[in-house]
C-alpha cells in the first residue's frame, strides 16, 4: 500500500506542474489517495475499486492534455469515450 501512495503523491506533484493543480481531476486524487490511506488493508475487491477509479481519473487528465495539445490525432484503435477533467 505504501508504494501505491507514493506513486498517487508523485501524480499529484505532477498535475501541479502540468498546470492541473487546483482542479476538480486534483481534488478526486487527493480523495482517492485519503480513501487508500485511511485503508487498513486492499482487499481484491478494494483494489479493483480503486484501479477503476484511479483509471477513470487517468483518463480525464489525458482528455484534457488532449484538448491542449492543439494537434492531437486520436489513433484509430481508441474507442473509449473520454472525458475532460
Amino acid at each position: 500500500m505504501e508504494q501505491v501512495l507514493i506513486g498517487l503523491d508523485q501524480a499529484l506533484h505532477h498535475l501541479t506542474h502540468v498546470g492541473l493543480g487546483k482542479t476538480p481531476v486534483e481534488a478526486e486524487l487527493l480523495r482517492l489517495h485519503d480513501r487508500i490511506r485511511q485503508s487498513k488493508e486492499l482487499s481484491p475487491a478494494l483494489r479493483d475499486e480503486y484501479a477503476n477509479q484511479l483509471g477513470s481519473i487517468i483518463d480525464r487528465i489525458g482528455a484534457t492534455v488532449e484538448v491542449a495539445q492543439g494537434d492531437f490525432q486520436v489513433p484509430p484503435h481508441w474507442t473509449r469515450i473520454r472525458e475532460r477533467a
